[in-house]
């Protein structure tokens, strides 16, 4: 019974795990189960005095980004993501692997985020940008020119999927309880304006623009409406 739930450290759980845990529980029997229930809350419990020594996926680093920054401010637990992509300000492939990198890292660690050796609770989660007057100009319009011309329709496929999971776990706040604001201090246009839209809390200046180019071409906003 102690086997089984040592292969799960409670900060690595995961939905799935979970669930094939719990699976590998109802096997056991009514009597079992309940005590095995016991001890997978104790193990929880007994945890949180030592979360702020668990080691740190190598991974999951936030020193190795090159497409966003990511600053935390322990104190109001606060995690700004700045987007700086090149050579253009949009959604390129590298920079939506960052973002949802990070994304993956609050949810494995519960809402928590390394900071100076320790891990940090996190509560507002901030997306800002670093360019000039631009939040973010969308999709790779370059990418899209490439897969087309290679008819290459799997290529496309993998990007939208990965632009409509990054949007979601916005959206539903990585199903946690932190709150997720869209700080909108330039243009927002297509895929830009639809992750501003994204942000359970939208805060935009004044002189910002925000649509979607898209129906001047009588297309559907959001990969076709995908």
């Amino acid at each position: 019974q102690r086997v089984l739930l040592d292969r799960f450290h409670p900060l690595d759980l995961m939905k799935t795990q979970i669930e094939f845990c719990l699976l590998e529980l109802t096997k056991a029997g009514p009597y079992q189960c309940s005590a095995l229930f016991f001890l997978f809350n104790y193990k929880i419990k007994s945890s949180e005095g030592i979360m702020n020594t668990v080691s740190i996926r190598n991974d999951f680093s936030l020193e190795n980004f090159s497409q966003i920054d990511v600053e935390i401010d322990p104190r109001h637990g606060i995690v700004w993501v700045y987007q700086k992509s090149s050579p253009r300000p949009c959604f390129n492939p590298q920079l939506i692997s960052e973002v949802r990198r990070l994304q993956l890292m609050l949810e494995t660690y519960h809402g928590c985020l390394p900071y100076q050796g320790e891990l940090v609770p996190i509560h507002y989660h901030v997306l800002d940008s670093r360019a000039p007057g631009i939040y973010s100009m969308g999709g790779d319009l370059k990418l899209f020119r490439d897969h087309i011309i290679r008819k290459d329709k799997a290529g496309l496929l993998k990007y939208a999927k990965s632009c409509i999971d990054t949007i979601h776990s916005f959206i539903v706040g990585f199903r946690l309880p932190i709150t997720t604001i869209s700080l909108v201090r330039g243009d927002a246009l297509g895929g830009g304006f639809e992750v501003a839209l994204s942000g359970q809390v939208v805060i935009a200046e004044r002189q910002v623009e925000m649509g979607f180019p898209e129906i001047l071409f009588n297309i559907f906003p959001g990969m076709g409406g995908y």
